[in-house]
């Protein structure tokens, strides 16, 4: 007896399955076999925006305001270690037994441009005490999810994150935008579950009320490695060298005297905030704004880095880039300077 007659013999035509959707015996012109089917009894509507909504418990212990401070230190440390962008990581840990009790670890990493290389989470320090964790989870705490830094690139989740938080269930953070001169950042927030990330408020998750006095553990540096990132082309082109100069000289004088201006940047003088706490965050996603320069170098890192081995995919990049700047070249000539 065949699969698809015994199928036939046991059940009813439409197969429903705990877990893989209604399925038919589809006899076609040259044999059957199973094939997905609608319900017939089928009593809901799923649409996009039913699976890209998220409710977070209204009850769940948020990440205290003096831990988060401490972590904030540390992403403001990096700012201005290198030439480049570094970014840095954390894991965070909820008590087994008592869920209001995080822990935020710091594993050993390598740091430069906008990525981050961890190799094991078994070397770890705790961020507040700067106990040196040999095995990872530690024992009686649970891996609730991680934080990176963007360092001043906006707070947002790049393809990078996806690719390494997708198959991570738990609460993922980025933090942004960072200012250090006006001590001011931004936070992206959200909760990664069945390979799909839920963008929530940060302040459904973490107590972000500026806390004065919250330092990093000092040993913590001794785990981040931010030595300067290799130049990905050693020599510059023709290019880079007749017109680097000549961008120099294209200097808008309306951008620098209206850099600072808000209004430019999407901020409107409704919003109720106070400029004088120690530092001000800000939901990266309760309000649009224009696509700004760190997500195009954002994604053109991404591509770098995932094509880091193919010299034919670096090379065509370079070809694009070029074509794409001796464009933008001829436009800035034509762009009003006042």
């Amino acid at each position: 007896m065949t699969l698809t007659e015994e199928l036939a013999i046991e059940s009813p035509k439409i197969l429903r399955t705990a877990s893989d959707g209604c399925w038919e015996i589809y006899d076609g012109p040259w044999g059957k076999y199973l094939r997905p089917t609608f319900d017939p009894e089928a009593n809901a509507e799923i649409t996009k925006e039913h699976l890209n909504h998220f409710e977070v418990k209204e009850n769940i212990h948020r990440i205290p305001a003096n831990l988060w401070a401490k972590w904030v230190k540390l992403c403001f440390y990096f700012v201005d270690k290198v030439e480049e962008c570094v970014e840095v990581s954390m894991r965070i840990l909820r008590s087994e037994t008592d869920p209001s009790k995080y822990r935020f670890l710091i594993p050993k990493q390598k740091v430069s441009g906008a990525f981050v290389r961890v190799d094991s989470f078994d070397k770890s320090i705790d961020i507040d005490t700067g106990e040196e964790i040999e095995q990872y989870p530690p024992e009686g705490w649970i891996p609730v999810g991680s934080s990176h830094s963007h360092n001043t690139m906006n707070a947002f989740f790049s393809g990078t994150d996806d690719k390494y938080e997708l198959g991570d269930p738990g609460i993922h953070i980025v933090v942004g935008s960072i200012r250090p001169k006006e001590l001011k950042y931004e936070i992206a927030a959200s909760v990664v579950g069945n390979g799909r990330r839920f963008i929530v408020s940060y302040e459904q998750l973490i107590d972000a009320t500026p806390v004065s006095n919250q330092e990093f553990n000092p040993k913590v540096l001794e785990y981040v490695d931010y030595k300067p990132p290799v130049k990905l082309f050693s020599t510059k082109s023709s290019f880079q060298k007749n017109t680097s100069t000549k961008l120099l000289e294209k200097k808008s004088e309306s951008l620098k005297s209206n850099f600072n201006d808000l209004s430019n940047w999407g901020w409107d003088e409704s919003f109720d905030t106070d400029f004088s706490d120690p530092f001000y965050w800000s939901n990266a996603y309760d309000f649009p704004t224009k696509t700004k320069i760190w997500n195009v170098i954002d994604i053109a890192k991404d591509y770098v880095e995932e094509n880091r081995t193919n010299i034919e995919a670096l090379k065509s990049l370079e070809t694009e880039l070029y074509d794409f700047l001796s464009d933008m070249s001829i436009l800035m000539e034509d762009c009003p300077t006042s």
